[in-house]
């Protein structure tokens, strides 16, 4: 992967400094620790690349209209012709690339640029073929930035299902931009100003959907969009969304195109001058892709992780897929104080508040794949595309649970409010206990009710300020721009526009980035995403099971253990832990003196979910592992 940055000057009063692009450029050094580069557009028209005699007022001197910056990790190309920033031959645009773009090939031969590693300059030439509608011609994961110089307009650009992140600010005719938040910072025009109605959606969700950041003053491209700034300022147009059509097709047919897209995918994937490996849980979605990876490079290296304690632990069901395929294979078993090592590095980790907690897992699994490749190939998409997650089965239930007479659900809440809490691995009682929480509301809102960190009620006793908001306002603008009908439908679009680019995602990206590791994600291919949302729903949820088809697609290959296993999450034992390990840390974090000198939350109320849970009255893991994470990262950005 790649780091990118940038800052146009069309009429604002500061100036570009080239210190301060060097130093946005260079904080993103994991991210591409191989190779470095900035390119300066001055008023003149003159041009300067990759300049280290940097004079601090350099910017009140020499007048600058556009920088651009980049680090790269070389996995396809580490020859000096893949430098970055890239020009097109007449060097009237430029071009900074986070990413892969898998049909580069194709593209090359479009634009006659047959030099390998010149795949970028390609891009550029068929941007001047195709204009603004050129990113639609891209397969790949990027977020990019492309300087066209003869009309003095930036193009910014992020792959269909985002897979790599993109933040930026426009303030008084200046636009800056950049692949995480930290390196924005850097610019001394972002204010670090709170926006209190992404903190309300960070609560609720876990994360904060874009195009909304943690600052009022910082925005973040949404997947499947690009924008173009120029003279008239920003414009931002969506050119992928997820389709339904539910084509007529059979299910042997469906099992045999699967199949051979999945291959395609993989195949692109593959593609590296470094040595590759492969993320293998355990879990069927990555065992698939091990599978099919394995039958392409026979051996390739598998990687897992195990947890001590046995209900987390998946590495059984691992070790057994990685003999089956025959795949050169290493794990570690992480114990809990290993584990715990990482939380405190969270802020810097992520950047930006986000409360999934297989962050901690995903970040070790990184690094010990990272000790021996530098590019792993992972399985998330398959919940998303094929109804896996249990929320999904969860709707067809309360299909049947609302025709209960409201009488009787109300006695039925209240029985299941009494049931004991037991702390471990989604257990009845905290299933049970979410479920009623999705009564009286639309299905669409209780698809994410379910998963929230908190409920909308507890947010208002919660925070300080309780300016009102629409806290569904998400949810309701992807609707409407979901062109199926079907309830379950809904929701695969719904993930696939929210939870899968702004948390499991940017989950992945945080954990490997830190590690220098580059994942991608075959299940995400653009023409085998197209493809599985073309069929009928009962392909993906049939009747009770989720993921069928992949299931009957590897009926015979793998084990009905593997196949048919209860859904495991890659997760860890916070319920316990916050109990224990952590206590600490949380009463530290969330005492009264820290949480009233900060003033935005009601410490009454955490004070309330912190006794509930260390006296075993609720299982408030996911509200408190939500604050912790909040209060690290405030004290990080505001001590």
């Amino acid at each position: 992967m790649c780091g990118i940055v940038g800052c146009i000057n069309l009429g604002s009063v500061y100036p570009i400094q080239k210190l301060i692009i060097k130093r946005m450029t260079n904080i993103l050094h994991y991210r591409g620790p191989d190779d470095s580069g900035c390119f300066f557009e001055m008023e003149d028209g003159r041009i300067e690349e990759d300049n280290d005699n940097i004079d601090k007022n350099d910017g009140a001197k020499i007048p600058i209209k556009v920088a651009l910056g980049h680090r790269l990790l070389s996995v396809v190309d580490s020859s000096i012709l893949g430098h970055q920033p890239m020009p097109n031959k007449q060097k009237t645009a430029w071009i900074v690339l986070d990413g892969e773009i898998y049909n580069y090939k194709d593209l090359k031969e479009e634009t006659e640029i047959y030099e390998f590693n010149l795949y970028p300059r390609a891009i550029i030439s068929i941007y001047e073929k195709y204009g603004e509608a050129f990113v639609e011609k891209l397969d790949g994961m990027f977020a990019l930035a492309l300087w066209d110089r003869k009309h003095e307009k930036l193009i910014l650009a992020r792959d269909p299902i985002g897979k790599k992140p993109l933040y930026y600010a426009e303030i008084n005719k200046c636009f800056i931009f950049a692949s995480e938040l930290k390196s924005l910072l850097l610019h001394p025009l972002i204010q670090k100003n709170i926006d209190t109605h992404s903190l309300r959606k960070y609560l609720f969700y876990g994360y904060i959907p874009a195009p909304h950041s943690i600052f009022s003053s910082v925005k973040k491209l949404s997947a499947g969009h690009f924008l173009v700034f120029d003279k008239n300022g920003v414009k931002i147009k969506e050119y992928w969304r997820p389709k339904f059509s539910s084509v007529k097709i059979s299910e042997n047919e469906a099992i045999s195109n699967f199949k051979s897209l999945l291959l395609k995918a993989i195949t692109k994937r593959l593609i590296s001058n470094v040595p590759i490996g492969v993320f293998l849980s355990g879990g069927i979605d990555s065992s698939i892709i091990s599978f099919f990876a394995s039958k392409l490079v026979p051996g390739i290296k598998t990687f897992s992780i195990g947890f001590t304690v046995k209900e987390y632990d998946e590495l059984k069901f691992a070790r057994k897929v990685a003999k089956l395929i025959g795949s050169d294979h290493y794990d570690e078993i992480l114990s809990p104080d290993k584990m715990l090592e990482v939380i405190p590095k969270l802020p810097d980790i992520l950047d930006e508040p986000m409360a999934d907690i297989s962050i901690v897992p995903t970040y070790f699994l990184s690094w010990i794949t990272k000790k021996r490749v530098t590019v792993a190939l992972g399985g998330d998409g398959g919940d998303e595309l094929f109804a896996g997650y249990p929320t999904y089965f969860g709707h067809r239930v309360f299909e049947y649970y609302e025709k209960i007479p409201s009488f009787f659900r109300k006695k039925i809440a209240k029985i299941v409010d009494l049931l004991p809490t037991k702390l471990g691995y989604y257990t009845f009682d905290y299933k049970a206990k979410r479920f009623i929480t999705g009564d009286n509301f639309l299905p669409w809102i209780r698809h994410y009710i379910w998963s929230s960190c908190f409920q909308h009620n507890e947010i208002d006793e919660l925070l300080i300020d309780r300016s009102k908001i629409n806290l569904f306002e998400d949810i309701e603008i992807y609707l409407e721009k979901c062109n199926s009908l079907d309830l379950i439908e809904k929701m695969l679009f719904l993930d696939m526009k929210l939870s899968a680019p702004e948390a499991a995602l940017v989950k992945v990206d945080r954990a490997s980035m830190a590690h220098s590791l580059e994942v991608r994600e075959p299940f995400l291919d653009k023409a085998l995403m197209e493809f599985i949302n073309s069929l009928p729903i009962r392909y993906k949820l049939h009747g009770i099971t989720g993921k069928y088809l992949l299931k009957r697609a590897m009926k015979g290959i793998l084990s009905n253990e593997i196949l048919h296993r209860k859904k495991q999450g890659f997760s860890v034992p916070i319920s316990k832990w916050i109990r224990k390990e952590l206590k600490c840390l949380i009463n530290e974090r969330l005492c009264k003196s820290e949480v009233e000198k900060d003033g935005i939350f009601n410490y009454n109320f955490i004070e309330k979910i912190k006794d509930e849970h260390f006296s075993l009255k609720k299982d408030n893991w996911k509200s408190i592992w939500t604050l912790l994470i909040f209060q690290q990262w405030y004290k990080k950005y505001y001590s």
